[in-house]
């Protein structure tokens, strides 16, 4: 609206399960390594069975840059890392990296969540030229790598 009124230029980004050094510790993948770590249980709801796109967020950064040098007059970018993985491998790669084995209990599906979310990300390949490029074993690593250190701080 402000654009076609006023001239004013706008673009929005919506981010898809964005994880990293410094995220959010209300997100899934903060908390399995928190409770992993500390010998604590992981609630795993729907048996594990859900979908993500975790993007990591060096990935998100440069699709960010890149919005703001392609300055569009009045555009919206998903920005997600068009490999969604099941809940159940993050825990996975989570245990390999930390070298241990979670505690679990399985939950049935909270009201509200959806089985599967994942980015299409045409639109801001071909605008933007976005090309995620960290898996998960290696984003999930340095997140990890991030969060000993924050731990010991």
């Amino acid at each position: 609206s402000y654009y076609n009124l006023f001239g004013l230029k706008s673009t929005g980004l919506r981010f898809f399960t964005v994880y990293g050094p410094w995220g959010r510790p209300d997100m899934a993948y903060f908390i399995f390594t928190k409770n992993i770590i500390e010998n604590r249980a992981i609630e795993l709801f729907n048996a594990g069975n859900m979908v993500r796109d975790f993007t990591y967020v060096d990935d998100i950064i440069l699709g960010l840059k890149a919005a703001i040098v392609k300055n569009y007059d009045c555009e919206v970018f998903n920005l997600g890392n068009n490999q969604p993985e099941k809940i159940t491998k993050i825990i996975n790669v989570i245990e390999s990296i930390i070298n241990k084995k979670a505690i679990v209990n399985l939950r049935s599906m909270q009201l509200g969540d959806v089985n599967q979310t994942f980015a299409s990300i045409e639109k801001a390949q071909k605008m933007l030229d976005f090309k995620p490029v960290t898996n998960i074993e290696d984003g999930m690593n340095r997140f990890i790598k991030w969060y000993n250190n924050y731990r010991s701080m």
